[in-house]
């Protein structure tokens, strides 16, 4: 284990036996970074971040909603806040979210500048030598590196030379990385299931036709009203006694 993380260890047990009286001291700290409350946890015991949350919290304040309820014969009307979620997607929004994550982290932990600093290089080389169509890969290729940081503690963000963030590199980038083929064979099921199926367009039977009043120059599907008769299509018949008739 480096020194750094060493000290991140060392910090992050000290932060979690202080409990709710160092998150009381956090919070009335006028030195505090913005950061969404709901991740200030994971940044004390130094586990994975939300990056969606942390992005939600900077570009999506929340909408007044009206509530109605009634009771008896009167009719009360309350205004809660709802927030509207965001999801990183590409380099902008995860630079965004990042930036935060990065003022929050060195609050708690100021000796992880430098191991910050190189992470954040070695994603912003990446976004620059990947295509954009492929920059969703490299946001799950980054949630998946924080988590195994997060659960080893013999690697930091700084050790992307090491050969476990070159398997993570290949399962979640390389198109024959297991998460991206895995998430290309659920997307192949859901495209060819019944319920993607039912939303093709249909063809719109011609009622007019059977009544005898198209004269075939619309744009409906002509069919048959007989049942035992099996020409149908686009400018199909109608059968009057057994006798064929075209438009």
């Amino acid at each position: 284990m480096s020194s750094g993380a060493r000290a991140t260890h060392a910090l992050a047990a000290n932060y979690r036996r202080g409990g709710k009286a160092f998150k009381d001291l956090l919070k009335g700290s006028v030195s505090r970074p913005e950061f969404p409350d709901s991740e200030w946890n994971s940044i004390i015991q130094n586990k994975v971040c939300d990056f969606d949350a942390v992005l939600t919290s900077i570009h999506s304040p929340a909408v007044p909603k009206s509530l109605k309820e009634k009771v008896g014969a009167f009719e009360i009307k309350v205004e809660k806040d709802v927030e509207v979620t965001k999801t990183v997607t590409n380099e902008a929004q995860w630079n965004k979210a990042f930036r935060l994550f990065k003022r929050a982290t060195l609050h708690l932990f100021p000796h992880r500048d430098s191991e910050l600093a190189t992470y954040e290089n070695h994603m912003g080389d990446l976004f620059l030598s990947i295509d954009p169509s492929l920059h969703p890969r490299l946001i799950s290729y980054d949630k998946a590196v924080r988590n195994l940081v997060a659960n080893r503690g013999d690697l930091t963000l700084a050790d992307v030379n090491h050969d476990a963030f070159r398997n993570t590199f290949r399962t979640h980038i390389e198109n024959y990385g297991a998460f991206v083929v895995e998430n290309a064979q659920l997307a192949s099921t859901s495209s060819s299931s019944p319920s993607s199926r039912d939303k093709r367009p249909r063809v719109e039977i011609c009622k007019r036709f059977n009544q005898g009043a198209c004269v075939g120059t619309c744009h409906y599907a002509h069919v048959c009203s007989r049942p035992n008769c099996r020409r149908q299509g686009h400018g199909a018949h109608e059968c009057k006694e057994g006798k064929t008739e075209k438009n």
